[in-house]
Formats: C-alpha cells, structure tokens, sequence
C-alpha cells in the first residue's frame, strides 16, 4: 500500500530533521520505496484571515451572495458563489491585488450590478485540495487579519512510500520515523500517552465484549460539551495533504490520529447511540446499517458489529453508521479505540465489497497497544480543539497476550547473512528494535515489540540485521560449496523421471504461484484432506490462500496461452500443495499434476487424424507414469473425483487404504469457471510423494528382451456392462503366470448380438519366456487360467 506521508510532520518525530535527498535515500535502504514526491506551499500571496459580517441574497442572481467582509481593519463588499457562505464565518479572503496559483490576481469587479472588492477562497482556489463547491470554512479562533499562508501552508513535501503488505506498523508517521531512528541510531522523539483531565461528572457507558476471538480489546472514552465545527486550518492541511478531505473536527482528530500513530479510531455521536452499553457481537440475520458512504448494506453473523440497545452502529474496524456519526451539531461523542481479528475484518470487508484505511490496517495486524496510545492522543485533540469535558476510560481488553520472546546468538545472524558482522554490531540493532534485549551466555532473548507481529524466528531477526545494517554491506563471493556423497534422496529421483517422461510424450512444464484466490480452493480433487492455509499479511485477496491442488494454476496457464494463439495444449506440474494437518502445523506433498487440452495431435498429419483429449488419455498417461514409479500394472478403480473431475469419467489408485492418483475428464463446471468449456479436456494428478518410494524399496533392474518367438491369443467373452476392466486385469495378474508378458484389451462392442446390459470384450494375451520357445501346451495352459479367472467374474465366451 502507497502511505503518503508528510515531510515536515515526519521530522516532528525525529531528534534532527531529515532533508528531502536524505529520505529519497534512505527509505528504499529499508525496503521501501518511494513512489513520488509532491512539493506543497504556499502558491498564493496576500490572502489574509477574514470574517463574514453579513451574507444576503444578491439582488440580481439566485446563486450569489453579497456579503460584507472584514480583515480587522476594514469592512469590504464581496460577491460570492459558494452556497456555504454564512454569517459569522472566519474565512481566507484575497483582498485586491492578492495572487493566486496560476497567475491570477484579485482586482476590483462590478458583478450583477454589485462591486466586489476581493474573493472569498476554497481550498481548490488557494491550492491546497480538490474541493472548489464551496469556500474554505477555518476555526472560529482563526487569528482575524493574519496571513493565510502561515496558517494553511506550510512548505512542504509529501512523500508517497510504498509500505509492503507485511509491515502495517508502517503505515503512519510514528511507524516509519521509528525505521528511521534505527537505521541512523538516533533517538526518537515518541510522544507519550498524555495525562488528560478527567471530569468525574462524565460518565463512560460500559463496554460489553460479547466476541473476544474477534475483539481482542476495546477502548472507549466519552466527551461532552463539546463545540465542533470545521478544522483548525493547521489539522486541514495536512489531512488536505495526504489526500483526505476534511469534514468535521472530531472526524478529521481521528483520521489525522490513524494518520500519526498507525492506529484506526472511530467517534460516535453519543446523543444518537441507544441505551447505555456498547455492545461488540455478532450481527444478527437480517440486520441492515447505513455506512458513512452512504450505502446500506445487509448484514450477516460472519460480520461484527458495534452496538447499541437498538441495533448495529458501526461495522467493527471498517466503517461507522451514518445515522450515529458525528457532524458539526455533535456536543458528546463517545470515541472508540480497538482491536480487531485481522481474519475477521478481511472476510468481513470481502463480503461487503467495502474496503477502508481502517480495515486494511486492521486486516494486516494492527498493534493491540497502540490503542491507549491513540486513543489518549486523540482525547487530548478533541480536548484542545473542541473543548468540552471527557470521561475516564473503559478499556476492556480480553485478548492481552505478549509476544513470544526469541533467542538469537551473533553466529545465528552470520550464518543465516553469510556475514562476520561483529557481535557488539549486531547486539546494538537488535537492541534498537526490541522492546527488551536480554543478554544470555552466547546471545540474547530478543522481546518483540507489539508493533512487529512480523517478528517470531531467528531469521526473521537475521533480516531485521540485514535491513538496518545495508544489504550492500553483505558481500556478495560466493561461499565454497562442498560435494556432498550422500545419495540422490528417492523423491527427486521420481521427480526427474516424470518429467523426463511427460516431457517425451509431448507435455510443457509450467511453473504457477503456490499462493491462490480463495475462490480457487472450491476446485478440489480430493487427493488429501485438510484445511487449507491462509496467509497473514496477503499482497492481495487472489494471494490469499495456499493451493491445494495443482490444477486451478495448470487450467489458468491453458487459458492464457490460448488467448495467444495455441489451439491444443499438453500441460504438466511438479509442485507443491499445503494445508494444516491436525497438530496445527503446515503439512506439504508435492505432487505432478498434468493437463490434456484440445485435440491431439496438436498439429495435422495426412496419415493420423487428430483426436480430442478424453478420459483414456490422461488414464493411460497416469498408468505409464505408474509405471515408472515401480507400480506397473497398478488397478484403477472408478472414483467421484471430488469438484475437479466428471464423476462418470474419473480413475483412481489407491495404495494402503489411501487414494494416491486419479486421471479423468474435466468436470463442466470447472471448465465453465475458467472459460475452457469449448475445449475437450482431460487431466491427471499424483501424489509424489507418496509414490516417490517403490514399493519394493529398490529400483527395477533392467529386463533382457526375449529372443524367442512370442505366442498371441485373443479371447472374446461377455460380461455385465457395471464390471470395470480394472477387476478384470486384478484377476489375471493375481495368476501370477511366469509365461504372460502382456494383457491388452482390443475390442469393447454393445449391441447386436449382445444382450441389453452387457458388453463384449476381446483381450489380446501375449505369452513368452526368455530362455526357450513356448510350447502350444504352455500357452493353451495359461489361456486356460487366464478363461477361468475372467469366468469366475461372470464372463462367457461370445458365441
């Protein structure tokens, strides 16, 4: 996510200010970049702070006002557009001879008949923001007289850092000062949580957390006598500065706070808030809320929600309720200051198509105690700002859980880096990141800050150490490799041999990304059973979930290589898929997965017509692979195929009592999802390693090719049409003929000549041995095991 972030503000935080150049240099160091730089200041001279005395109807236009304006001194007439303008107002007026961006300069007008002697600005007029439908409304305290540009614009530069996904302490001045004070090893000036005076008068409506899974804590403080209005000019700006239009006092103290400190706030307007308890639940089926967006959105139970005795008020750690927010008319407000399950707001913010600067911090961890930390800046703001009396904090905080404390040595980092960075070196930067540094005989017990959730390895902390110290300090030779005389290990044996298998019979390998949409885990073959695994910090909703099977990624490289010209493709995979196994652990399997697509042959030839890919295709590709891997023969079963394959085409292989391989047609649906329906398609998928290890735990020696003649003899028997060749084939093997070299199934007839409910099949059994010629007694012995193992499943030979 792009932060925009203001120069000067970030130099509050600083013990010495930082030039543009040196930000530009140091940012991407720490793995940020920046994106773009916007130099703001003040483009306009002469405007100075009025007020509004008078604002009447101009005599000869309904859209304009004529006002009477003062600077202090001297009272002009103004005719003024904007439908704001009102009596009272303090205002940035360009007297005659002011200038403003672009050139322009104020100078005497006789408009619809009426003088005008200056302008009454907008913030788009003076710029400092996009808004021009009205004039810029400043803070009644406004020093009347003074000049504008001192007040409204400061020069200045907003940076825009690209923060990555994992890093949401980042997203704010605090965070991104503090990766500035480790890097320079200067300190940082933080602001500690104010001592705020708390009127016993004030009472704080309690805080009942009715989901603790969801809400780890909640703060909350209430204000009255209240006087909010339009920004200070100071607190406009700067929010005008990072892209965010201001609103209202008490609206633009949260966001300017979320802006400072990283953490999402919220007020309500407590006059409008029902009952005298804040409730954090579920929503209830059926319940509705209006948003700050003005769209109204049906809630389920998979949402939380803040509320009051009547109903939902907010959309926990997304976005408020219209008919609770506050507005400039809001005296008492109740401000909220929380944490929220990041799994929780991500779906939440999912279902609803509703996304927000709060819910994406909340969505990627945001720290559970900075919420006292901005929840007190924020009340000391309102204090300030609109006055009133605040009440003493509720603060209830269920899921209070340290970090878990990691023990790291300077060997450990060298030889995770490849470095000899010095132990002294290594002790400072860790000591800087840490919210405590232990030293221990050997090293240390690095205690993670709350902010750095990022933070639970040993190597995690090696990067930190790489970071602040400058990967241009690691050096780059390579380090010496030593052979190793340990044997090839089985499954990247089996791994090779597959692929130097498919790559022969005419398959491209590809290579897809192990992170997938959640969407995507609808599309299961049921190879292995689990729950899937859902990253923390994802770059994006389609990097969401670990795969948990090859063939989405195998189906979206057909789709895109389709759209470039390929008319039939053959596709394949070795990679891995992921899901938790029962300790809580990620389990992993690598498996080989391949796609049939089109006809095939892909390319024309006058002696061979191409044919569309099928079940018999990829079956009898899974087979040879089989094959391959020492299982020879092996007996395919029919199976449903889980979401992936058609549940009347689909073969399986099973060993021990586990399913290991499956090969079918592509069920439709699957097809449809990824607009492939038009194309025949077939596919098979196994687990490697489950079948990395032959079962006879050593490689098959090489088998001499028999000199002998050969004997062929074919049988045609009927059998029941529900009785699969695989039982068929079981049965002959299980013979154990030392003479039988071969098995194949030539002919499959229904119809004429075959009664309703059976079929007709012709075998083909070839007979040989490798030291002698076969005798006709010997084959017409085996021929006669081979009729009574076919008979005792119900075959009779066709007449």
């Amino acid at each position: 996510m792009v932060m925009k972030i203001s120069r000067r503000w970030l130099g509050e935080f600083l013990a010495d200010p930082l030039p543009l150049e040196e930000l530009l240099r140091l940012f991407p160091a720490l793995g940020f970049d920046v994106d773009a730089v916007e130099k703001r200041g003040p483009a306009f001279s002469g405007i100075v702070i009025g007020e509004v005395l008078e604002a009447a109807k101009h005599p000869n236009a309904d859209r304009l006002s004529l006002c009477k304006v003062t600077d202090g001194q001297t009272i002009f007439p103004v005719v003024c557009g904007a439908p704001n303008v009102a009596a009272g107002q303090r205002v940035a007026f360009a007297r005659v001879g002011a200038s403003l961006p672009g050139g322009m300069t104020i100078a005497k007008a006789k408009i619809r008949g009426e003088e005008s002697q200056g302008m009454i600005c907008s913030t788009a007029e003076l710029g400092l923001g996009a808004e021009a439908a009205g004039i810029l409304v400043l803070a009644p305290d406004a020093p009347l007289g003074a000049d504008a540009a001192s007040l409204l614009a400061e020069a200045d530069e907003v940076l825009e850092v690209d923060v990555t996904a994992n890093r949401p302490d980042c997203l704010s001045v605090l965070g991104l000062a503090r990766e500035l004070s480790i890097l320079l090893g200067k300190p940082l000036k933080a602001r500690a949580a104010p001592a705020l005076p708390e009127d016993g008068a004030v009472k704080t409506r309690p805080v009942e957390i009715l989901e603790p899974s969801l809400c780890g804590r909640y703060l909350g403080r209430e204000f009255l006598g209240l006087r909010n209005g339009p920004s200070p000019g100071w607190l406009a700006a700067r929010l005008e500065a990072l892209g965010q239009k201001p609103i209202n006092a008490l609206v633009d103290i949260t966001n300017y706070v979320l802006f400072e400190t990283g953490h999402p706030l919220h007020v309500f307007d407590a006059a409008r808030l029902q009952g005298g308890r804040i409730l954090v639940r579920r929503a209830k089926a059926g319940e509705q809320l209006k948003a700050l967006d003005g769209k109204t959105y049906a809630l389920t139970p998979e949402e939380l929600v803040i509320a009051d005795e009547a109903g939902p008020t907010a959309i926990a750690g997304i976005m408020g309720g219209e008919p609770t927010g506050a507005t400039e008319k809001t005296t008492a407000c109740f401000l909220e200051s929380a944490h929220f399950a990041p799994r929780s707001i991500r779906a939440a913010s999912k279902r609803l198509g509703l996304r927000s600067e709060s819910s994406y911090r909340f969505e990627r961890g945001a720290d559970p105690e900075a919420a006292a930390l901005a929840g007190a800046r924020a009340a000391e703001l309102i204090l300030k700002i609109c006055r009133g009396k605040a009440g003493s904090a509720v603060d209830a905080y269920p899921g209070k859980q340290a970090p878990k404390p990691i023990e790291i040595s300077a060997a450990q980092v060298n030889a995770v880096l490849g470095t000899s960075t010095p132990a002294e070196e290594i002790g400072r930067i860790l000591a800087a990141a840490a919210a405590k540094l232990e030293e221990r005989s050997g090293g240390w017990l690095f205690h993670p800050p709350s902010w750095r959730q990022d933070l639970a390895l040993r190597q995690d902390l090696a990067e930190e150490v790489a970071r602040y110290k400058g990967y241009d300090a690691i050096p780059d030779a390579p380090a010496p490799s030593r052979p190793s005389a340990l044997p090839e290990p089985a499954i990247v044996k089996a791994a090779a041999a597959l692929r130097g298998r498919l790559e022969g019979l005419g398959f491209y390998e590809v290579c897809t990304v192990d992170l997938v949409a959640e969407k995507a885990l609808r599309w299961d073959e049921g190879l292995w059973e689990g729950p899937s695994v859902e990253v923390e910090n994802p770059l994006s909703e389609d990097q969401a979930r670990l795969r948990t099977s090859l063939l989405p990624g195998l189906l979206q490289s057909a789709l895109h290589n389709l759209g470039r010209g390929a008319s039939s493709l053959r596709l394949f995979e070795l990679g891995r898929t992921y899901r938790l196994g029962a300790d809580g652990n990620v389990s992993e399997r690598l498996l080989c997965a391949g796609l049939l697509l089109g006809e095939h042959p892909a390319h024309p030839h006058w002696k061979r017509k191409p044919s569309p890919s099928d079940f018999h295709d990829a079956k009898g590709v899974l087979e040879d692979l089989l094959g391959l891997l020492g299982r020879g023969g092996a007996a395919l079963e029919p199976r449903s195929g889980g979401t992936v394959f058609h549940p009347k085409a689909c073969a399986a292989y099973a060993e021990g009592g586990s399913l290991r391989a499956l090969a079918g047609g592509l069920d439709l649906r699957l097809l449809s999802a990824f607009d492939l329906s038009r194309k025949p398609a077939a596919a098979f998928v196994l687990d490697l390693s489950a079948l990395a290890e032959r079962p006879d735990g050593a490689d098959r020696p090489l088998q001499p090719v028999s000199p002998f003649p050969t004997v062929v003899r074919d049988l045609s028997l009927v059998f029941e049409e529900g009785l699969v060749y695989a039982k068929m084939m079981s049965a002959v093997r299980d013979l154990r003929l030392a003479a039988l070299f071969r098995m194949d199934l030539v002919d499959v007839f229904t119809g004429q000549g075959v009664e309703a409910g059976h079929k007709s099949l012709t075998f083909r059994f070839t007979f040989s041995l490798p030291d002698r010629t076969l005798t006709d007694a010997e084959a017409a012995e085996g021929m006669g095991a081979v009729l009574g193992a076919l008979q005792a499943l119900g075959g009779r030979l066709r007449g």
